[in-house]
């Protein structure tokens, strides 16, 4: 039976995952404390964070200003019933990332650091150029800010692949 593990913040293998899947859901709590969620892109991914960008008027970023608790969560569904990993006894795999958010106004430095020489975010191939170079002439304008969420705690589906992670 397949069942949710406690690991370590994050390894490896949980890197691998999340940045092979950069589409996730951030969640933080809203005015009145209540989970609201967000579909996000991830910018970049470390062992200690992961980082996205947003405007700075979002409400998301009022949200984590106001409290930095944060969960991102990234899953994969299988692609059809005949996919193996259903017939092993697992729909899908998931790992859920919880710690701290900071919100980051970036020197020329930090956006460097995230997006590179190239001008997108490591192994990058959806986000066009152009569409990269817009964000980051956002985040030295001021207009974007970089929210790093610190990588405290993860939780994974056992089961599957996910099996070594445990």
């Amino acid at each position: 039976m397949n069942a949710a593990v406690p690991m370590r913040p994050v390894d490896g293998a949980q890197i691998e995952f999340l940045r092979h899947l950069p589409d996730v859901v951030l969640f933080c709590r809203d005015v009145t404390g209540s989970p609201i969620g967000y579909p996000m892109r991830t910018v970049a991914v470390t062992d200690a964070a992961i980082v996205f960008t947003t405007y700075r008027k979002s409400p998301k970023v009022a949200h984590l200003e106001r409290d930095p608790r944060a969960c991102v969560l990234a899953t994969e569904w299988p692609r059809c019933p005949a996919d193996p990993g259903v017939a092993a006894g697992w729909a899908v795999r998931w790992l859920s990332v919880s710690g701290r958010a900071r919100v980051v106004t970036p020197t020329g430095d930090q956006i460097r650091e995230v997006f590179g020489d190239g001008g997108r975010p490591d192994g990058e191939t959806r986000v066009p150029a152009g569409m990269a170079d817009h964000v980051q002439d956002r985040l030295r304008d001021g207009k974007r800010v970089l929210v790093y969420v610190e990588c405290l705690r993860s939780v994974g589906m056992q089961g599957g692949q996910f099996r070594e992670l445990v």
